[in-house]
């Protein structure tokens, strides 16, 4: 993944509003960021172009997260910031 691509990730991911997304995704961006491939970044990126609401419905199993993120939010419910 190339500097850019990884500082804008990396960024979205911790300017959101709200605080709870913050920590969750600033914790999955500083455990699995460098070792995402090119087409989960994408997915990633997807992902933060979501809104926090959904975010967390989808991390706290209020709601079903589309295919392309159950990825994602399986990994965020696996670390250890995650307290819901």
């Amino acid at each position: 993944m190339n500097g850019f691509l990884k500082k804008a990730l990396r960024y979205k991911a911790t300017h959101r509003g709200l605080k709870e997304s913050d920590v969750l995704l600033a914790t999955f961006v500083d455990k699995y960021l460098e070792a995402l491939n090119p087409d989960e970044s994408l997915c990633f990126e997807r992902f933060l172009k979501e809104s926090d609401q959904d975010i967390l419905a989808w991390i706290i199993r209020q709601e079903t997260p589309p295919k392309e993120y159950v990825w994602i939010t399986e990994l965020m419910r696996n670390q250890p910031s995650y307290a819901f």
